[in-house]
């Protein structure tokens, strides 16, 4: 990284410490006001800052990154936004890497536990099962089984116990899995739901009229019950994937959706188009774009098979995974290669020592545990 970046990133940090020298002012000043974009990705910057998820805008910008490699008809212009976006990533690099060495709030947590391993602080706990309901009135119901919806729209746990007493089928419950948890449900149609960590899922408490529709952000897994006269529906990033009986996955962590079909058949919309898709295939929507290619089924399922597996994936995907399975913030060193891919298994049962014990194994990564921050090195 040149000088000039480097300057830009530490003012970026005065600036969100309310620390600027006037004569400092006017050179960000100076420097975002030369390019519009600039101005964009300093906002940005803080913005994310600001609410501790700096690893959301990496995400972000991967995401475009690779839906633009798949889609982009001339390879000039694929090139042309990924100048871009690698600009901005290393800009964000060394932005998160000296906000990490500045910002070290305490955080009390029991799933922070001792470790072996001197460059640590503390080890993490992995996911447990546990959610909550948010009913249609706005009250909060904090659930730790899985949960079964009752053909009278009365919510009970896997040991029968009623847990909601909710019978209008008109109310809609949000079931809201925060991050460091997982989630599963059966609802009333037969329809079984695995929800991912950070996942949020919408649902009547009786399915009425013609179809059966759900509302995801996140990722879930679904074997959805047969009824050829009332299809299933998933309404997700502004995309709906529509189904009669079949086994899926849909995941929408980001701006992009993307749905993998196992078993059956499902028909994948985003308002303007529409495609079917069949066993092995894989549904990639991104606002008013969308295509169909071939699909990992080991890989996309993974998760709901309790393993992390990670193949030709760089660290910015890895790092999303981490950060939903132990609830974290993560930063990287401004030298860390965010294009460089690896490939490893484990389960996501072990503490988060020995999921990194197995990345250092695979790769020249270096890692640093503070409670519930992360930090990415390079190995020296």
């Amino acid at each position: 990284m040149n000088n000039q970046s480097f300057l830009i990133a530490e003012l970026l940090i005065k600036k969100l410490r309310h620390d600027l020298s006037e004569q400092e002012a006017l050179v960000l000043k100076a420097w975002a006001e030369a390019d519009s974009k600039n101005q964009e990705l300093m906002d940005s910057l803080l913005e994310k800052a600001n609410s501790a998820s700096d690893l959301d805008v990496f995400d972000a910008f991967d995401e475009e990154a690779a839906f633009q490699r798949l889609t982009a008809p001339a390879r000039k212009k694929s090139f042309a936004f990924l100048g871009y976006a690698a600009a901005a990533l290393v800009a964000l690099a060394t932005f998160s890497l000296l906000y990490f060495k500045n910002q070290q709030p305490e955080v009390k947590n029991d799933r922070f536990v001792a470790v072996s391993d001197n460059r640590h602080a503390n080890d993490v706990m992995p996911a447990e099962v546990g959610a909550y309901i948010v009913r249609g009135d706005g009250e909060k119901v904090e659930i730790d089984q899985d949960i079964v919806l009752l053909n009278d729209g009365k919510i009970s746990n896997k040991n029968g116990e009623v847990v909601l007493d909710e019978a209008t089928a008109s109310v809609q419950n949000t079931l809201v899995v925060p991050a460091a948890h997982f989630f599963a449900l059966s609802l009333n149609d037969g329809t079984k739901v695995w929800v991912n960590a950070n996942s949020e899922l919408q649902f009547p408490s009786q399915f009425a009229g013609a179809e059966r529709v759900v509302k995801l952000k996140g990722e879930a897994y679904f074997e959805v019950a047969k009824d050829a006269k009332k299809p299933f529906i998933v309404e997700s990033n502004g995309a709906k994937i529509k189904v009669l009986g079949t086994h899926f996955n849909v995941n929408s962590y980001n701006q992009q959706l993307r749905a993998t079909l196992l078993e059956g058949r499902i028909a994948v919309s985003n308002g303007l188009e529409e495609k079917i898709i069949f066993p092995g295939q894989q549904a990639r929507v991104l606002e008013t774009k969308m295509m169909v290619s071939p699909a990992n089924l080991t890989k996309d399922v993974a998760w709901k098979n309790n393993v992390f597996l990670f193949k030709a994936d760089n660290i910015v995907q890895i790092a999303q995974q981490l950060k939903n399975w132990y609830d974290l913030e993560i930063s990287f060193a401004n030298d860390v290669s965010l294009t460089q891919t690896y490939t490893g298994e484990i389960k996501r049962d072990a503490k988060l020592s020995e999921v990194l014990k197995m990345l250092e194994y695979v790769s020249n990564l270096d890692f640093r545990i503070n409670q519930n921050k992360l930090l990415i090195l390079n190995k020296k």
